[in-house]
C-alpha cells in the first residue's frame, strides 16, 4: 500500500493535543448530556491548560461555571463565573462572553 505524505502540514496540526483539543470538546459534549461529568472534565482541562493561553482558559472557565449551574451547584457556578469574568475582561473573548451570558440566564432561572 502506498503511503501519503502531504507536502506541507497545516500550522495548527503541531498544536493539537489530547489536552488542548480533545478533552475540551469532550467536556463540552458532556455539558449537554451530564453536567456533573463535565465539571470533572473541565477541572482537568483547566488544571492542564498552558498558562500562556489565557483567552481559551477564560472560555473553559466560563463553561465550567455553566456546568456547575446546570448541575445545581449554584454557589460554585457564581465563583467560577467570577473567575471567568476576570479573564474575559482582560482578553475580550467573545466566546467566553457568550458563555457568561448563558450562565447569567441559567442562574436567573434557578
Amino acid at each position: 500500500m502506498e503511503r501519503f505524505d502531504p507536502p506541507s502540514v497545516p500550522p495548527w496540526v503541531g498544536r493539537a493535543t489530547i489536552d488542548s483539543h480533545v478533552r475540551p470538546d469532550e467536556a463540552r459534549c458532556w455539558l449537554v448530556m451530564q453536567p456533573r461529568k463535565a465539571i470533572g472534565l473541565y477541572e482537568g482541562v483547566l488544571r492542564n491548560w498552558p498558562r500562556h493561553r489565557v483567552r481559551d482558559r477564560g472560555l473553559h472557565q466560563a463553561r465550567l461555571a455553566v456546568a456547575c449551574a446546570a448541575a445545581g451547584e449554584l454557589d460554585r457556578a457564581h465563583a467560577e463565573g467570577r473567575r471567568a469574568l476576570a479573564i474575559t475582561r482582560t482578553t475580550r473573548s467573545s466566546g467566553a462572553a457568550r458563555e457568561l451570558k448563558r450562565l447569567g440566564v441559567a442562574l436567573s432561572a434557578a
